[in-house]
């Protein structure tokens, strides 16, 4: 008897939002005060210029460039703060998710 197996694979997503005003964004750690792994978004608020583009599971690698997987989540909070009120030319912020999909 043969059994199928469901074979799942990460996929690296780039987003683009405007870099003023709340991304709304909920963030969790994986693995609560001993983080091992890349902040996962629990939730995107309907508000967010992200709605419907990052999914609930995504893990959070990059933040305009930076590597930011093996942040805290304290620290990657209080960066996308800091990167929602700098305004740059151009205005927008990249935001880089790992993202499980399965063959």
């Amino acid at each position: 008897q043969e059994s199928s197996k469901i074979r799942s694979k990460l996929i690296r997503l780039e987003f683009v939002a405007p870099r003023k005003g709340q991304l709304g964004l909920v963030l969790e750690s994986d693995s609560g005060m001993k983080q091992t792994g890349p902040p996962t978004v629990y939730a995107v608020k309907d508000y967010s210029p992200l709605f419907g583009m990052i999914l609930k599971g995504d893990k959070l690698m990059e933040i305009d460039g930076k590597k930011v997987s093996h942040w805290s989540l304290s620290e990657v909070t209080k960066h996308l703060k800091a990167k929602s009120t700098t305004y740059r030319s151009g205005g927008n912020l990249r935001i880089v998710v790992a993202r499980k999909t399965s063959n």
